[in-house]
C-alpha cells in the first residue's frame, strides 16, 4: 500500500483539519448540496483525523526492531566465533585435506562466507548441519580435535539463543509492517475523504472560481505551508484536455515517491530543486515518463493528457 497524499504526514493531519472546520464554517451550505453533511459528519471526520494522527509514526514503529537488530547482531557474531573454533577443532581432527574438506562441508561450512556477514539465511542451515555433525562426531572430535568435553553444549546454546532472537525479530518486523500499512491505511482514508469533501466545495462554487479555490488541497496546503518545498502539480486529463482522468498514480522514478489523482484529476507531488522523472499509470491508459526540472521554492504545474490504451 502507498501513500496517496504528497505532503507529510504532520502536514495532511493540519490541512484534514483545516478543511473540516472550513466545511463547519459552511455547514449550511454544504447540507443544502449533501444531506450527508451534518454536523454529526463533520465530527467524525474530524475524529478520524485524530484517530490517524494518533496511531504510532515510524519512529515508534521501529523502535522494537532497532532493539532487536541490536540483540541479532549480538548472537550471530557468537555463532561465527563457535563456528570458528569448530572448524579449527574438524581440521585438528582430520588432517587429511581431502577427508578434511568433506567433513567441512558436511558440517556446514560452504555456509560460513554469508555467515560472517550474519545472513541469517546462511546462519540457519548452517548450524543445523553444525550441531548434527559435532553429535555425530564428537568422539572423533574430542579425542583428535582436543574439542572440549562442553563444547557441544556452548554451541548449541548458541544455536538456541540465534533460533530464539531470529524468531523474535521476525515477529516484530511482520507487525511493523502490519502496523505501517494500518497507518498508511487510515492516511488514504483521511484524504480520500477530504479530497471528496473539498470537491463538493469546488463543485458548489463553479460559478465563482476564486471563492472555489479555497476548497482545494494545495491552497490548503499552502495555508498551512507557505515556505514548503519546491514540487509539481497539475491535473491528469483525457486527450483534449476537457475531461479529468481520476485515479492515476504519479511516480517518481528514482525516489520512488507517490501520489494519485483525485475525483477532478487533480495531483501534487513534493519535490526538491532538480531533474525528475515522472511516471502516470493507470489501467486503460499507456504508461507516459515525463522529465520535469523543479526550481527551488516553485511548484511546477505540469497537466498531462492521458492516451487510452
Amino acid at each position: 500500500m502507498k501513500p496517496k497524499y504528497g505532503c507529510s504526514q504532520a502536514n495532511l493531519y493540519a490541512i484534514c483539519t483545516r478543511a473540516w472546520h472550513i466545511c463547519r464554517d459552511n455547514q449550511a451550505a454544504f447540507f443544502a448540496f449533501d444531506p450527508l453533511y451534518t454536523e454529526g459528519y463533520i465530527d467524525d471526520n474530524l475524529a478520524q483525523v485524530k484517530i490517524a494522527e494518533n496511531l504510532p509514526d515510524a519512529k515508534s514503529r521501529q523502535e522494537d526492531l532497532s532493539l532487536l537488530s541490536i540483540e541479532y547482531d549480538k548472537v550471530a557474531n557468537e555463532v561465527v566465533a563457535q563456528a570458528k573454533y569448530l572448524r579449527s577443532y574438524i581440521e585438528r581432527a582430520y588432517q587429511d585435506k581431502a577427508i578434511q574438506r568433506i567433513m567441512l562441508q558436511s558440517a556446514g561450512f560452504d555456509y560460513f562466507s554469508k555467515v560472517l556477514k550474519l545472513d541469517d539465511k546462511a546462519i540457519t542451515p548452517f548450524m543445523s548441519s553444525a550441531v548434527q555433525f559435532i553429535a555425530n562426531k564428537a568422539v572423533v572430535l574430542t579425542t583428535d580435535g582436543r574439542m572440549p568435553a562442553d563444547f557441544a553444549t556452548k554451541f548449541n546454546a548458541a544455536d538456541a539463543a540465534f533460533d530464539d532472537v531470529l524468531a523474535q525479530y521476525n515477529a516484530t518486523q511482520s507487525a511493523t509492517k502490519i502496523k505501517t500499512e494500518e497507518k498508511i491505511k487510515a492516511n488514504n482514508d483521511i484524504y480520500d475523504r477530504v479530497q471528496a469533501m473539498l470537491y463538493d466545495g469546488r463543485f458548489m462554487h463553479l460559478e465563482n472560481p476564486a471563492l472555489a479555490q479555497a476548497y482545494n488541497f494545495n491552497t490548503i496546503w499552502d495555508q498551512i505551508e507557505p515556505t514548503k518545498n519546491s514540487g509539481v502539480g497539475g491535473k491528469t486529463l483525457a486527450v483534449g484536455g476537457k475531461k479529468s482522468v481520476p485515479n492515476v498514480t504519479v511516480t517518481e522514478s528514482l525516489t520512488g515517491k507517490t501520489t494519485i489523482s483525485d475525483k477532478d484529476g487533480s495531483y501534487s507531488l513534493l519535490l526538491t530543486e532538480g531533474k525528475w522523472l515522472l511516471i502516470f499509470s493507470a489501467d486503460g491508459y499507456v504508461s507516459q515518463t515525463i522529465e520535469v526540472v523543479i526550481q527551488k521554492g516553485v511548484t511546477k504545474r505540469l497537466n498531462v493528457e492521458m492516451v487510452t490504451a
